[in-house]
């Protein structure tokens, strides 16, 4: 199977970025971290659109494999986002991966 690449494209004023978690659930102060992070990116012109089980907890990671593969799929279908950006971690990301629904 092999993923066709699509090509960057730099983000321009009024662009969605569309927020998933992963990897790390978002406990202790992560969630106004995401805040922070939020405001700054529209303080720059840019919105941000968080997937829905971003908050979601499985142990100590962002929600089961399933919840977590539904967000990066439905962001990357989703025609208002623009760009994906991982909210924190990155340690269990990588079991995605083989689960991505990839065209060969």
């Amino acid at each position: 199977m092999v993923a066709r690449l699509i090509p960057a494209r730099a983000l321009t004023k009024g662009a969605t970025l569309g927020a998933f978690s992963p990897s790390d659930h978002l406990g202790g102060e992560r969630p106004s971290r995401i805040d922070s992070a939020i405001h700054f990116l529209y303080k720059h012109g840019l919105n941000t659109k968080l997937a829905g089980n971003v908050f979601a907890k499985d142990g100590t990671r962002a929600g089961t494999l399933d919840e977590r593969l539904a967000d990066l799929c439905s962001l990357a279908l989703d025609p208002s986002i623009d760009a994906l950006i991982a909210t924190y971690g990155g340690k269990a990301c990588v079991e995605l991966v083989g689960h991505l629904p990839l065209e060969p």
